[in-house]
């Protein structure tokens, strides 16, 4: 399976091409739909709330299933600095997408988003003033959009796990430089960002709610958004602490090799012996710039901008409603 690169593990069901079809036919026609009745309704903040919703359908599982490319791809580096037999971290990762395709999480997760959003929607004051007609295919766009969302959620919950995994199960390489971890480091901070893009298409629809804007941001997009963050974050730690007995263990060998080669205090040193020293230092120096998260300094600094991101649309639209309340 894993020798050819158009082959995945990574499936929605036993026809992923044609399911995934469905879903965005789902999208495209709750999209029209949204379009068609704010148009009808002369109501454009009707296609403020539901468009995002609309599109939500759209981009979960094709955003989940692009992030879970960029993982199987990334998989032809994993030998770089893992430090396990090629055919067994094959074998493991296979069997660890397997256990994907059968997890309950995303389901799950998807079922309770889809009972919160329309109390959310319903405490933002939304959907009132309706049709019976046009307010029962809103609800459904709603809760399919919300059962979506919380789908790719737990899909990115599933993806922290094997992440976790992989640091407690594997040890990692004493590398001679950080090329092998940096690739394993964007993979995740690619996967995030692809969850915050889709995430604040939704936080536009929260922002949509006329009344309490500040309801939907509480109850859906800020909990959401803490939460990735915080799995971001927490799946880190195993590969942390295996990066950081890497880099020791480095550190110790080159000390070691420096106490061998220094001479007595009264023993001149020779020219040759102050070349291998120096080399030495700047091994060291060099080992001591190695990695120690998989995703760095920088990479972590975007990823909190892109947390803030995801839900800036509902914190303007609150900000914004308590400006005017004040004001008036």
């Amino acid at each position: 399976m894993w020798t050819d690169k158009r082959k995945t593990p990574i499936e929605f069901g036993s026809r992923p091409l044609f399911t995934l079809s469905l879903w965005m036919v789902f999208g495209g026609l709750a999209l029209a739909y949204s379009i068609w009745v704010s148009i009808m309704l002369g109501n454009p903040d009707y296609a403020k709330l539901m468009v995002p919703l609309s599109l939500g359908v759209i981009l979960t599982p094709v955003g989940v299933r692009i992030g879970f490319l960029q993982v199987v791809n990334w998989h032809y580096t994993a030998t770089d600095f893992i430090d396990a037999k090629s055919k067994n971290l094959n074998e493991w990762i296979e069997a660890e997408f397997s256990d994907f395709q059968r997890a309950r999480l995303p389901l799950i997760i998807g079922l309770v988003a889809s009972l919160g959003a329309p109390v959310a929607f319903l405490l933002g004051g939304s959907m009132t003033g309706l049709s019976m007609w046009i307010g029962f295919g809103s609800w459904i766009v709603i809760v399919v959009s919300a059962f979506c969302s919380g789908v790719g959620i737990g899909a990115m919950f599933i993806l922290a796990r094997f992440v976790w995994r992989l640091g407690k199960k594997y040890s990692f390489k004493k590398i001679p430089s950080g090329f092998g971890v940096s690739p394993f480091g964007r993979t995740i901070l690619k996967v995030y960002l692809i969850a915050c893009g889709i995430w604040f298409i939704y936080t536009l629809s929260a922002a949509g709610a006329p009344s309490q804007p500040l309801v939907p941001l509480l109850v859906l997009a800020a909990p959401a958004v803490v939460l990735l963050l915080g799995t971001f974050v927490f799946c880190q730690l195993p590969a942390h602490e295996r990066l950081m007995q890497s880099k020791r263990a480095r550190i110790n060998e080159i000390d070691e090799l420096i106490l061998r080669y220094s001479p007595g205090p009264e023993v001149e040193l020779t020219s040759e012996t102050i070349k291998k020293l120096e080399f030495l230092q700047q091994m060291k120096d060099r080992v001591s710039d190695y990695p120690e998260w998989p995703v760095g300094k920088l990479g972590s600094l975007t990823a909190v901008g892109g947390s803030i991101w995801a839900v800036s649309p509902s914190i303007w639209e609150a900000y914004s409603e308590y400006v005017l309340r004040m004001a008036s």
